[in-house]
């Protein structure tokens, strides 16, 4: 397909309802399906070559300078909407740019010639064609047709069943989904050890129990999947990133050394101890997470334990109840590893249990239903999770204040924001709970990316809302940056 058409449908895609972009790609057959359902999933990796090189690239391109094009930027909301009321201004090549070109180029990973290749389609596409070439090089395209609109168009142009779906997206990454779909017109997904499969998620709010559950303590770390395979231990994160090399002098030996070798995948948390393996702050884990030499990433020391159990001896068992699976992890793997899992039956039973890990160090109680399967990928009422009554959100950075003092050279404070719907919602700012080495790096990000694209969670003793309206968090706290995070808390979410 042309460029300049798929550029056209995108731009009709602004006006259309997420079932009406279905029944449009149903209705419609596309060459290059494979590639267009790719773009619309973002599906290609994120290279470096963000806003501020692009800008540098179009003024160059149309000989303005970089504030006139950053001053239409804030004019008309974004840098496609900025370069297309350019319009064409430029001579147009006389190449035919498809679909498939633009995708090999953005799937490019080095910076510098993802510009130079994108320069070239810039020349041989019309106004719109430009814009939507910066729109989805900057994964900023505000039609929403994202991933979960490329399932629908798969399970309704292709005819696949909206649960096969629902479990190879957690199997398999999207483009495997995306060509089975398209060139099979089925899906195949069987659980490997090694390779990553979406986690089961704990949903907050009230409950009661009344008869047996099993109850979690709730660690304050990184979420860990960990595979065993004859190439060894493997791990990743929540999002599916390969942490191993992270934990290769320490945690991984640890398991090798008290687990069988076999293969298996457990799913667990990691988190950072003190020196009498205690709790520490998740502060600690940042070196771990973001460090580039071994005396960075090992300057604190960490643990892990495991909680569930989804493969074992090579034969997959999260389809069992957690009961059995709960049986199959304490029966193969040494307690050292394990969390700290205990039967309860009243909700007294387990408020003990959460006075117990509060007094430990912890973060609060997650609480199992025996019977239930792991669901993955979901955020499923088998899993409820007790915290202290704090306001825990995560948060789009929306502007940022330059340090003062011990704080200069460095973003100081940040003004955050959560979602009502589509809208943006402020709440404020926060500008304590960093570490120095918090604020470094979270200042290097937000001159990366900019407003609007990164991810923190903020931690308050409640919610304030003003005269005028106005939503806030009284006493915020830095907790974490969530790379692993796309979407903000909903403001409905944290109201419930």
């Amino acid at each position: 397909m042309n460029w300049n058409n798929f550029a056209e449908i995108n731009e009709m895609y602004i006006n259309m309802t997420p079932t009406q972009m279905v029944k449009h790609f149903d209705e419609n057959p596309m060459e290059e399906s494979v590639e267009i359902l790719n773009l619309w999933a973002r599906n290609y990796p994120n290279s470096g070559a963000g806003e501020a090189g692009l800008i540098s690239k179009v003024a160059e391109k149309y000989n303005v300078d970089e504030h006139t094009i950053s001053t239409l930027v804030e004019v008309h909301g974004g840098l496609g909407e900025a370069i297309l009321s350019l319009g064409d201004g430029l001579q147009e090549g006389d190449r035919n740019i498809s679909v498939s070109e633009v995708y090999a180029v953005l799937c490019g990973t080095d910076s510098a010639e993802l510009f130079d290749n994108l320069m070239v389609c810039f020349d041989n596409v019309n106004a719109l064609g430009k814009k939507w070439l910066a729109a989805f090089l900057l994964k900023e395209t505000r039609n929403r047709c994202g991933e979960t609109v490329v399932k629908k168009m798969m399970i309704k142009t292709y005819g696949i069943p909206a649960s096969d779906m629902k479990k190879a997206t957690s199997f398999l990454p999207i483009d495997d989904v995306i060509s089975q779909s398209v060139n099979n017109g089925a899906l195949v997904y069987v659980p490997v050890a090694g390779n990553y499969m979406k986690p089961m998620l704990a949903k907050g709010g009230s409950f009661t129990v009344r008869n047996k559950r099993y109850c979690d303590y709730k660690y304050d770390g990184i979420r860990a999947q960990v595979h065993n395979t004859e190439e060894g231990i493997k791990i990743f994160n929540r999002k599916g990133d390969d942490i191993t090399m992270k934990f290769e002098n320490d945690l991984i030996p640890w398991i090798v050394e008290n687990t069988d070798p076999v293969d298996w995948i457990a799913d667990g948390e990691i988190y950072p101890i003190d020196a009498d393996g205690n709790p520490a702050e998740f502060k600690n884990m940042m070196s771990r997470i973001h460090g580039k030499t071994d005396e960075v990433i090992y300057r604190n020391t960490v643990t892990v334990r495991l909680f569930d159990c989804l493969m074992y001896g090579g034969q997959p068992v999260f389809e069992d109840d957690f009961d059995t699976r709960l049986s199959t992890l304490q029966m193969h793997f040494d307690k050292c590893l394990l969390a700290n899992t205990i039967e309860i039956n009243t909700q007294e039973e387990m408020m003990d249990v959460y006075n117990n890990a509060i007094a430990e160090g912890f973060e609060g109680v997650i609480v199992k239903d025996p019977n239930a399967s792991y669901d993955f990928g979901s955020r499923s009422n088998s899993w409820l999770k007790y915290k202290p009554p704090m306001v825990d959100i995560d948060c789009i950075v929306t502007d940022a204040t330059l340090g003062s003092g011990k704080r200069a050279g460095v973003y100081g404070a940040y003004n955050i924001a959560i979602k009502d719907g589509d809208e943006l919602v402020s709440f404020g700012k926060v500008g304590s709970g960093f570490t120095d080495l918090d604020l470094t790096f979270l200042t290097q990000e937000y001159n990366r990316l900019g407003a609007g694209n990164l991810i923190i969670e903020v931690k308050g003793d409640m919610i304030t809302k003003n005269e005028s309206g106005e939503y806030g968090l009284r006493f915020p706290r830095y907790v974490k940056y969530r790379d692993d995070k796309e979407e903000p808390t909903q403001l409905k979410d944290i109201m419930e």
